[in-house]
């Protein structure tokens, strides 16, 4: 005998809302539940975006931490070519060891300088008349009364300013061995501007000292020589000229303006024509 198909059961309504409440304390607790879930929701929200945002600073940091590594590997490089070139010029412009040495040393410790400065500097950047300075007083000299620097701000950075700080060494050093800084009544004239077109601009430096006669003349040209009017020119453009005269060691140093050798704020109105 076949049997009736048994009923199915009523649900409907078994979850709507606790038992024992009425319609409206069960919309309640449905909107009091509802509310939670909306809460968890936002606070994962709020979770997944402060992990992301950390993990965007992390990855600023990390790219940061390469952009950084990369550039003191290429400073490290060309140190050390720099180094190799000084040590080699050393050689060839050395009467014997000692001589060699005594160079050696001080270029490598005008580098340092150098070094040092850009390292301080929020902005790896070295001033123009802060080179000069402190090469000067590296020798001695003393503003009031040997030497007089005049220019706009100019900022430095990066091989421009190891090989300026390098030529204006060699100057000073030979300045305290035969011209101004090695006598009482002699002095050095430092100036700069900028001048050009649009299109091209350079930073015009004149060196100007006074010498004590032809017998102050070194008696060939040296290492100092050949890095103003060759190293100069290679490593950051432009033209370098040291010339003698009876009475003045010249050195004019034209250099186009870039990324590193740039004025550090606006220029205002161009100021007279050097001397030449």
């Amino acid at each position: 005998m076949v049997g009736k198909r048994p009923r199915k059961k009523d649900v409907t309504g078994t979850f709507s809302r606790p038992q024992g409440l009425s319609a409206e304390e069960g919309d309640a607790s449905a909107s009091t539940r509802l509310s939670h879930v909306d809460e968890q929701i936002d606070e994962r929200d709020d979770h997944i975006a402060r992990l992301e945002a950390e993990l965007q600073v992390t990855r600023d940091r990390l790219q940061a931490t390469k952009a950084f590594a990369a550039e003191l590997q290429h400073r490290v490089r060309n140190t050390l070519s720099i180094v190799r070139s000084i040590a080699r010029r050393s050689v060839e412009n050395s009467d014997d060891v000692e001589d060699y040495a005594f160079h050696l040393e001080g270029r490598i410790n005008a580098l340092a300088r150098t070094h040092n400065v850009l390292m301080r500097s929020a902005s790896a950047t070295v001033q123009l008349d802060m080179l000069v300075l402190d090469e000067l007083a590296s020798q001695g000299g003393r503003t009031e009364d040997q030497f007089t620097i005049d220019g706009p701000d100019i900022s430095l950075s990066g091989k421009a300013a190891e090989t300026l700080g390098l030529a204006f060494h060699e100057l000073a050093t030979n300045s305290m061995k035969y011209g101004a800084l090695s006598a009482a009544d002699k002095s050095i004239s430092v100036s700069w501007k900028v001048d050009g077109t649009a299109a091209r601009q350079e930073l015009k430096i004149r060196w100007i000292e006074e010498l004590h006669g032809p017998a102050a003349i070194p008696a060939r040209r040296g290492f100092g020589s050949e890095l103003i009017e060759k190293v100069v020119p290679y490593e950051i453009g432009g033209a370098g000229s040291l010339r003698f005269t009876d009475a003045e060691v010249i050195c004019t140093m034209d250099i186009p303006l870039s990324n590193e050798i740039h004025p550090s704020r606006s220029l205002e109105e161009p100021s007279d024509d050097l001397q030449h």
